[in-house]
């Protein structure tokens, strides 16, 4: 079994270096452990799932669908029984072929297996924008498995959606039959589509949930049928019951009784489809980095682009003016730092400043883009004109240049002359000001 103790992003190919189930464990509060999908990932084994093994851990789909195919009796995606403060968001899983949920005393969820963040006494174990599409047999969970946050655990899953058949006894079409029971479990803005036929058995939460004492809240959620299964059938019953703001409709979607529940319709959820799904963020674009690869950080104003100002030894031909172009339009700005999206390039300045190599000196590294090659020749079609799509995760983008080119002397001298024009190209420490065509007092007295 592998383990995982440092962030680390999975993809499609890297998989079968694990030896699964996989532990990640390690995290602080102040460095916490995230792992992440780089992609969108394919299981095909009972064992393919993750196993929480300390606090402060985040397991982060970044977006992505895992599909697990042909595996009958799965356990879900995550086991955590024992541990809070700790995340699962932005995943979805698929189940194709004859994949079905375990069952037979070991309950699984889709997301969460069974009795995910039971008897946790720290900060709670959270699930979000997650969804699944699978079946929902007795005590299971289109989200959670069954009894999560029990035992004085505590669970909150928000913004989820399922929308499998809830066909099992006590089964719910987000958390499974007692949730929070002696423990605590809260549900908020939440659907389930799926056809609820099971006895006891809920759109949202499972039946008997909140038994023992536990307490359990639904707030803002959806169901096409009953929102929650039977209660206190088992044991003590809930001290805590809060189902408010929820709405349900007659067995199939209702978008005017959906809005009249769910938060963040345009925001969190995709509105133009039904049922509606999860909005993945966009994120917002980095500003360039001002390039300044051995060059001078002194500024000079609240734009990049300052000219310095002449002085009586600095007339300002067209050569320097093109000079200064090509460090603002020619140059890599987003290289030419030295670090991209948090990454330091593995490749020298003048390579990376003038995109003559990849930034990460990765070797045949694709990760998709235009096409560069006519797919229409004979013989030929599906062999050339597409663009692998084999990334890393890293989203710094593949290089579109012959890595494999040696540049001239000439070249290189061009670079440092350039490297050296870096150096004041926004300094405005002689005085004057922004206007390109400004003297200095000398220049004024001695250009004649």
């Amino acid at each position: 079994m592998s383990t995982i103790s440092a962030n680390t992003t999975i993809t499609q190919s890297t998989i079968g270096s694990y030896t699964w189930p996989v532990t990640i464990n390690g995290g602080t509060s102040s460095n916490p452990v995230v792992v992440k999908f780089g992609s969108n990932l394919t299981f095909s084994n009972a064992n393919n799932y993750f196993i929480f093994g300390s606090e402060y851990v985040t397991l982060d789909g970044s977006w992505n669908n895992v599909t697990v195919n042909n595996v009958p009796s799965y356990p879900g995606l995550v086991d955590n029984t024992a541990w809070g403060n700790v995340i699962i968001q932005n995943i979805g899983v698929l189940s194709t072929g004859t994949t079905t949920l375990r069952t037979g005393g070991n309950e699984g969820g889709w997301i969460a297996q069974r009795r995910y963040g039971a008897t946790v006494l720290s900060g709670p174990a959270i699930i979000q924008n997650c969804h699944s599409n699978g079946a929902i047999p007795g005590y299971c969970g289109g989200i959670c498995g069954v009894a999560p946050g029990s035992g004085n655990g505590n669970v909150i899953v928000r913004n989820c959606y399922s929308t499998g058949n809830v066909f099992g006894d006590h089964a719910g079409g987000i958390t499974g039959g007692y949730s929070g029971a002696g423990g605590s479990i809260i549900v908020t803005n939440c659907y389930s589509t799926g056809a609820v036929t099971g006895p006891s058995a809920g759109g949202i939460l499972g039946g008997n949930s909140g038994a023992f004492g536990g307490k359990i809240t639904a707030t803002h959620c959806y169901a096409s049928h009953n929102i929650c299964g039977l209660i206190g059938a088992d044991g003590p019953d809930p001290v805590e019951i809060i189902i408010d703001n929820n709405t349900i409709y007659n067995g199939s979607w209702n978008s005017t009784t959906v809005n009249a529940a769910l938060l963040g319709l345009g925001t969190i959820w995709n509105t133009s489809v039904t049922p509606y799904t999860l909005l993945v963020p966009v994120p917002p674009v980095p500003p360039t980095p001002t390039p300044d690869l051995g060059g001078s950080n002194l500024g000079g104003g609240p734009y990049n682009g300052y000219s310095p100002i002449q002085t009586v030894n600095n007339y300002k031909d067209s050569e320097q003016v093109m000079t200064r172009r090509i460090l603002r339009d020619g140059w890599n700005g987003g290289y030419a730092s030295g670090t991209y999206n948090g990454y330091k390039s593995a490749t020298t300045p003048f390579r990376a400043v003038n995109n003559s190599g990849d930034f990460l000196s990765r070797a045949n590294y694709s990760c998709g883009g235009s096409n560069q090659v006519n797919a229409d020749k004979p013989g030929w079609k599906g062999i050339i004109g597409s663009i692998p799509q084999n990334c890393d995760g890293t989203n710094v983008p593949a290089s579109t240049c012959n890595v494999k080119f040696v540049a001239d002397s000439s070249d290189y001298t061009t670079y440092r002359k350039q490297k050296a024009f870096n150096q004041n190209y926004n300094d405005l420490a002689n005085g004057g000001d922004e206007h390109n065509a400004s003297y200095v007092d000398w220049m004024g007295i001695r250009r004649y």
